[in-house]
């Protein structure tokens, strides 16, 4: 097998910098490897083989960072990664379940205009996200493009089959890019499901008139608004806490 043969053409997927209402982008649904402007899927097992071949850091040598945003993306990983992280562009992806954790929205506005993703704790849900297997040079570019999250650890226990599974001797625990703003909730004080970001923006600013007053009544309105004026995504996230939408605790907890 020919790993950068075939695969997923990440060049025309949309680049969420240019088309914020399409966060979080289309996430990996299976295992695989991101090479250069491809995904190609690979079975768990093929995967330190593959990147042997490849003369590249394996599994054992890489972070692994579980994604619950556009970071689950292989098109935004490439976006993000290419050109800067040294050499070849190879970058191992596997999907993972995680226990206690689920997918919520930050109580801040990326620069794009959208809301973006963050973990929030949910004892006893099972969630599956993708883990990014990041090398010692991608892992501070990676970094650099989260400057309102802290990558932190997740526990142990979460992420023990997984290093099994794919037969890496992982000797770091699992970590994620978790917001410093708090998360969103909803009217009754549950986390907020990231959803696609047209229906999520619609139901806020269905919610909420100094939102409307502010961006606008329509999503895409509210995108362009926000993308252009740091000081409406500043208001936005005061309005978030006046409203009372906003949860904080230790790190990325309820």
């Amino acid at each position: 097998m020919h790993v950068s043969d075939g695969g997923r053409d990440l060049c025309v997927e949309p680049d969420l910098y240019a088309e914020p209402l399409a966060y979080p982008g289309t996430p990996a649904r299976a295992d695989g490897l991101l090479v250069d402007g491809r995904f190609t899927e690979v079975e768990p097992a093929e995967l330190e083989p593959a990147l042997r071949r490849f003369r590249v850091a394996g599994l054992g040598e890489r972070r692994p960072v579980i994604a619950v945003g556009s970071n689950a993306s292989p098109g935004q990983l490439w976006r993000k990664l290419r050109g800067k992280a040294g050499g070849r562009l190879v970058l191992p992806i596997t999907l993972v379940e995680v226990v206690g954790v689920v997918a919520g929205v930050s109580a801040h506005v990326s620069r794009p205009g959208y809301l973006p993703a963050t973990p929030v704790v949910a004892p006893g849900r099972r969630s599956t996200f993708p883990a990014i297997w990041l090398d010692a040079q991608q892992l501070p570019v990676m970094d650099a493009t989260e400057p309102n999250y802290d990558r932190v650890p997740l526990p142990t226990a979460a992420c023990e089959p997984v290093a099994a599974e794919v037969g890496a001797a992982v000797t770091c625990p699992f970590e994620v890019y978790a917001t410093r703003h708090g998360h969103l909730v909803d009217p009754s004080g549950s986390p907020l499901p990231v959803r696609p970001q047209p229906q999520l923006l619609s139901g806020l600013l269905a919610e909420s008139p100094a939102l409307r007053e502010l961006a606008g009544p329509a999503p895409g309105v509210f995108v362009a608004v926000m993308r252009a004026d740091p000081a409406a995504r500043s208001r936005a996230r005061q309005i978030f806490h006046d409203e009372r939408r906003v949860r904080r605790g230790a790190v990325y907890r309820a």
